[in-house]
């Protein structure tokens, strides 16, 4: 679709300091990963399309778990199973 002048950007947030938890009647408890402020994750979207990315990663350390679940799907659910939300 590059060639009609469409272009995606694929934005990857993690946990994103919003009222969501709260409204769902169950409050993030979870100390790590830390809730990043959505001026945070609004800013990514914005250089990436500025900078015409293909993907983002907000923050970026959740590149690596994207990767282990592409290349290695089976090791990526047990991690998620142990390290995954708590319920």
């Amino acid at each position: 679709m590059r060639d009609d002048g469409i272009r995606v950007s694929v934005v990857v947030p993690g946990v994103i300091d919003t009222p969501f938890f709260g409204r769902r009647g169950r409050p993030y408890g979870r100390k790590r990963p830390a809730p990043i402020p959505a001026a945070r994750v609004a800013a990514a979207i914005v250089s990436a399309l500025e900078h015409d990315r293909a993907a983002v990663y907000v923050p970026r350390w959740l590149r690596l778990p994207a990767r282990i679940h592409g290349a290695a799907p089976g090791a990526f659910r047990a991690l998620a199973a142990r390290f995954g939300d708590p319920g």
